[in-house]
């Protein structure tokens, strides 16, 4: 999950500010809080662009979420003036919008530059826009444009879970959940809330084994006896039930566990 996120736990350099600046993003990421100052007095410590650009963004999201619309104002103008891309400017904006205003102005300044037959059509893979359409669809009331458009979104970033969960509830009857939920855990991503849509045939032992772990936690950690006793190698089992026995996933998501013996 945190590498999906470009959460990663190790750098060349140790002492780099990427480091400093994507330990940030993996405390936020798995809930902690931060303080503004500290990002601030890092911003004004860097002289990289790339590492500036990035504290921007950060900072702005903070702003937002600890509603300092003032400060908000003066990053987005500096995002504005050190914008890597068009879409990141618009879609910090349209966060700002929506949280301070409502709804139909975020709206309403994503439709003035956002050119929505341009993605549609498109065949290029821009990560950056199709975050920001994910998020204008988000905004939308349930009709076709805003199908189409998660449609596109899916297309380009089929690891997308989250993405991946709303369309099933809007969209899909129940023999596409659960095919479309077992594609997901046979390709390699994980999501607990779509485990009992997950359909298992008896080869699917590393399927099994992934569901088990990550429901090893003190929330689910019945879930994963009960998945664990599916196991029909004997070894293989007895090592499940000690890691659910000894070890909470959670931990591990957090780094608060870095390494494992059984």
């Amino acid at each position: 999950m945190q590498i999906k996120r470009g959460l990663y736990d190790h750098f060349s350099n140790q002492d780099s500010n990427l480091l400093w600046i994507y330990n940030y993003f993996k405390t936020v990421y798995n809930g902690g809080f931060y303080k503004l100052d500290n990002l601030i007095d890092k911003y004004n410590y860097v002289e990289d662009k790339y590492e500036k650009w990035l504290l921007i963004k950060a900072i702005i999201n903070q702003d937002i979420r600890q509603n300092e619309k003032k400060k908000v104002e003066i990053f987005l103008e500096l995002l504005k003036e050190n914008n890597k891309g068009k879409y990141d400017y618009v879609n910090s904006y349209s966060y700002y919008l929506l949280h301070f205003y409502s709804v139909d102005k975020s709206i309403l300044f994503l439709e003035d530059n956002l050119c929505i037959s341009e993605f549609l059509e498109s065949s290029v893979l821009d990560f950056s826009q199709s975050l920001v359409f994910k998020n204008y669809a988000s905004l939308l009331p349930n009709n076709n444009m805003k199908k189409e458009i998660m449609k596109k979104c899916l297309e380009q970033t089929p690891q997308d879970t989250d993405l991946w969960k709303e369309w099933l509830k809007l969209y899909a009857n129940q023999d596409e959940v659960k095919k479309i939920s077992t594609d997901i855990f046979k390709c390699g991503y994980s999501d607990p809330t779509l485990i009992k849509q997950v359909k298992i045939d008896s080869g699917d032992t590393d399927v099994l084994v992934r569901m088990i772990i990550l429901c090893s936690t003190n929330l689910n950690k019945d879930i994963a006896l009960y998945l664990a006793s599916f196991l029909n190698n004997k070894l293989l089992k007895n090592y499940m039930l000690l890691f659910i026995e000894m070890f909470d996933f959670s931990d591990i998501l957090k780094g608060e566990i870095n390494e494992i013996c059984l």
